[in-house]
């Protein structure tokens, strides 16, 4: 429990818990189909955070992996939406 309570006041530790429930939220929408394209919206956020977390540990997997889906998803929601 120590450990948890220092790492409570670190910026890393509430990016990477805001950027889990963002995404598991985005799940829970696209699951039931239900409110796009709020859904893709919360994925770009959880996917923003991720990489700022990949930031703060410097890792590289991390920062290119949700950099990669952000791009997939704005190019899905253009061809979607527009063309």
């Amino acid at each position: 429990m120590k450990k948890l309570t220092s790492q409570i006041g670190n910026v890393e530790f509430w990016v990477k818990w805001t950027a889990t429930v963002v995404i598991m939220a985005a799940v829970a929408l696209t699951s039931g189909n239900w409110l796009y394209p709020w859904n893709i919206l919360l994925y770009f956020i959880g996917n923003i955070l991720w990489i700022w977390a990949g930031v703060i540990w410097r890792q590289w997997p991390v920062i290119i992996t949700n950099l990669f889906a952000n791009i997939i998803l704005v190019a899905g929601y253009i061809i979607k939406n527009w063309i």
